[in-house]
């Protein structure tokens, strides 16, 4: 294997395509994988993402984890089928779905009838802009971000313009995809060896870290004191026995907070789910109350004793938002330690390109002088970190920890892109592993990981 890219204590980063590094690591070394691949569209016309990566990569890194390692990889919604598909060929077992919602995607689609009068040659008359409308920016960067570069014209991207063909009029308000709002989490597992609970001793691998990912919850301001001291009464049937039922609520629920669920929010989604749905309320069975008998596939369910129903469940209350959520990455965390970082794109097929400071500046005057006369600015440019898909601090962190063992464990990001993953691992103080093609990409990492 060659040498790393980067090294500390908790972090290795290797250049290179994985199917390359990987078989340098030692078979069943790895606790757990975190990474966010190629989503297969074509993005920007990127060469990296032509594909989704196939069987062969995810047997590679199945080869380096232990028995019953998670693995969290993102994907595309309309080619997150291909991902699972390619990791079950590896025969890696498909265990969930988690969806990361978020209300802060752009939609990305053209106006038909736009294109048509493109089409025909017709030009539009303008009517209106867009300007002082969210997303919408005369900033260098535009709506873009600073991810894609300032190869466009702001003034024209917001100029609101009217169709100018009869064609053009009847087409005006349809286009061909809908604003982006959720990314899909695959989670697999490496097949144990044996039981849950051998291979628990064996590899110290098995499960998810339930209690220190719950969802902290103030019980007392979000549900109220009544629904809190409630739950006193008979045990029904077991009234007198080992599962008599005497204590309130507030002694019932759990004080590390509600078990974690597959679905994950930004704040401005879980504002928009909360406005609404309201109030959600789920009813409270009481002690001893037996679940009625119904008969369904498999037999007769809900007449047997058994600890839930002989200690009685408690009710839930709160808005849609009753699950983990965090804000996408903010500029100052995209950036951190990428201040001297200067990028161009010399087309859009192909990928950012570092610059020095003084050849950005020479490109960002020619850009001015060509805005100066009237002319589209002929040089993308960015500063900072120029990755398309930076995933927040935060959500990172949270996947790590329910992906944690008693030990912590060793990570790996396969396809590190910006280290995230590793940035993450690394502010938990887990030991990690990635590998990343691009060597730009790496670049970025080690400012990320130095900075800290």
């Amino acid at each position: 294997m060659a040498e790393p890219f980067f090294q500390t204590d908790l972090t290795t980063l290797h250049p290179g395509d994985l199917r390359e590094v990987l078989p340098g690591l030692p078979p069943n070394s790895i606790d757990c994988v975190c990474t966010d691949p190629p989503y297969g569209l074509g993005f920007m016309k990127k060469d990296w993402d032509h594909e989704v990566p196939g069987p062969e990569y995810w047997r590679a890194i199945a080869r380096v984890c232990k028995p019953g390692a998670f693995l969290l990889a993102f994907g595309g919604t309309r080619t997150y089928h291909r991902l699972v598909c390619a990791i079950e060929d590896a025969s890696w077992e498909i265990r969930d779905c988690l969806l990361w919602l978020y209300g802060q995607g752009f939609p990305k689609a053209s106006d038909i009838g736009r294109l048509i009068d493109k089409a025909k040659g017709a030009k539009r008359e303008v009517v209106g802009t867009k300007l002082g409308r969210p997303g919408y920016s005369l900033a260098d960067n535009g709506r873009t971000n600073e991810v894609y570069g300032d190869l466009h014209s702001p003034e024209a991207e917001c100029a609101i313009t009217a169709p100018a063909t009869p064609e053009a009029a009847i087409w005006t308000g349809w286009a061909m995809a809908l604003k982006p709002a959720w990314e899909p989490i695959l989670l697999a597992m490496k097949p144990m060896d044996g039981t849950i609970a051998a291979n628990a001793l064996a590899w110290g691998v098995a499960g998810l870290n339930i209690d220190a990912s719950r969802i902290p919850c103030d019980y007392a301001a979000e549900y109220g004191e009544k629904w809190l001291s409630s739950g006193k009464g008979k045990a029904g049937p077991w009234h007198g026995t080992e599962y008599e039922e005497t204590r309130t609520v507030a002694e019932r629920v759990s004080p590390l907070g509600r078990w974690p669920a597959n679905v994950l929010l930004d704040e401005e989604a879980a504002a928009q789910l909360d406005a609404q749905t309201g109030i959600l309320t789920s009813g409270m069975m009481k002690p001893g109350q037996q679940r009625k008998r119904s008969k369904g596939k498999g037999g007769y369910h809900g007449d047997f004793p058994d600890e839930a129903t002989a200690t009685g469940t408690h009710g839930d209350a709160g808005g849609a938002s009753r699950f983990f959520y965090c804000a996408k990455s903010s500029r100052q965390e995209r950036n951190l330690g990428l201040a001297d970082f200067f990028w161009h794109q010399p087309d859009r097929s192909t990928d950012w390109q570092r610059i020095t400071q003084a050849e950005y500046d020479r490109l960002a005057d020619e850009n001015e002088a060509a805005e100066a006369a009237g002319r589209r600015p002929p040089h993308a440019l960015s500063q900072g970190n120029a990755h398309a898909t930076v995933k927040p601090q935060a959500l990172m962190s949270y996947l790590l920890t329910l992906l944690s063992t008693p030990s912590g464990g060793v990570v790996l990001d396969p396809f590190a892109g910006s280290g995230s993953t590793l940035l993450a691992a690394q502010r938990l103080g887990r030991r990690s592993i990635g590998v990343e093609l691009g060597r730009e990409n790496c670049e970025i990492i080690q400012a990320r990981l130095v900075e800290g």
